[in-house]
């Protein structure tokens, strides 16, 4: 399971980084020409008494829900370290978007289906640029 669990990590954290740190060009400026000037990177931590496996599970189980939520770009479930800490970072195509899915019955559900242990931490952040379309 630790193998596993460690390429699954590797999976999600070579995906992410770029669209975090963000991209510049040859002289490292910012591409200005980025379609994506307005999106919002959220991200949701959790702490969980769900084993990892049980975690997946469910976040699975939910994921084509989420695939149908309009303005949600992409979601990755990553664990952060330490024993039941793990988080969902959302890419949203706009504030607006993100705000909406606030209030939705999904958005509600996921103290409950993932058994939340107190609230959960947020981070808002505009998004500067990416570094691959």
């Amino acid at each position: 399971m630790k193998v596993k669990s460690s390429v699954f990590q590797l999976i999600i954290l070579s995906a992410i980084v770029p669209l975090l740190l963000g991209a510049a060009n040859f002289y490292g400026t910012p591409d200005k020409t980025s379609k994506n000037k307005e999106m919002i990177v959220q991200i949701i931590k959790i702490q969980s008494p769900l084993a990892e496996n049980e975690l997946i599970d469910r976040a699975q189980t939910r994921a084509e829900k989420f695939r149908a939520i309009p303005g949600l770009v992409q979601k990755f479930y990553v664990r952060r370290g330490g024993e039941g800490a793990y988080a969902g970072i959302y890419i949203w195509d706009s504030k607006e978007s993100m705000m909406a899915f606030k209030g939705t019955e999904l958005a509600k559900t996921i103290p409950v289906a993932y058994e939340l242990q107190g609230p959960p931490e947020i981070e808002i952040s505009d998004m500067l640029f990416q570094l691959r379309e």
